[in-house]
């Protein structure tokens, strides 16, 4: 049974006609992992994307895991499933890990766009702030299909990846990475997790304070 039924498929197509430049998604499952309960339908939902034939969308499905991915991609074991959305023109690591799915789904196609436009909804101020970070940082934005607010919290993250190479954002669906949420105490979503648990905090905070996290964060090294 298809995942995306045809209205779905022509609207997919239709919005993703505004795309620029190339976007190639890396999708990473497999079933040897201990978090890929949803890689059948993974596969399936980016099987069907392809055959959509969306000229500038590239997707590259990998179903073993193995030190190539590792070395070529810069993804870990505990991260698969992992789907990467990749501009050659913009060096930017902002990846997916688990099924984007509801909420998730909208987003998902929108950052699709955006990374392939290059385009951020921030001021120049903003923008600056971000590129002046120097350190590296890793943030995971916890999520779950049906929360209303955790699209915001994500588009968030992305948008600062996009913006300097320093930072690398992940949405990580909780529900399929139960042990990394136990780790970090994950009670509701969105949490955003900075650097592997240096800082954290809950909910869809403005761009400002969210950029401010980041730096408090950095500032306690």
């Amino acid at each position: 049974m298809a995942l995306l039924d045809e209205e779905t498929k022509k609207a997919i197509k239709d919005y993703l006609s505004k795309m620029r430049d190339v976007v190639e998604l890396v999708v990473v499952i497999d079933r040897n992992s201990k978090n890929c309960m949803y890689c059948d339908e993974i596969k399936q939902l980016f099987v069907e994307l392809d055959e959509l034939k969306v000229p500038k969308l590239k997707i590259k499905l990998i179903e073993k895991y193995d030190d190539n991915v590792k070395v070529s991609y810069d993804i870990s074991p505990d991260q698969v499933p992992i789907i990467l959305i990749r501009n050659p023109n913009i060096k930017a690591y902002i990846a997916y890990r688990g099924i984007p799915a509801d909420h998730e789904f909208g987003l998902f196609l929108e950052t699709i766009l955006e990374v392939s436009t290059g385009h951020v909804h921030l001021s120049e101020d903003q923008i600056n702030k971000v590129k002046n970070i120097k350190e590296s940082v890793k943030i995971d934005v916890y999520v779950t299909p049906s929360c209303p607010y955790c699209p915001a919290a994500v588009a968030s993250a992305y948008m600062l990846a996009m913006i300097n190479p320093n930072i690398k954002a992940y949405a990580v669906e909780a529900t399929e990475f139960p042990e990394e949420s136990n780790r970090y105490r994950i009670r509701a979503v969105p949490t955003v997790v900075i650097n592997n648990g240096q800082n954290r905090f809950e909910g869809a905070l403005p761009i400002d304070r969210f950029i401010a996290k980041i730096e408090e964060t950095l500032s306690k090294k």
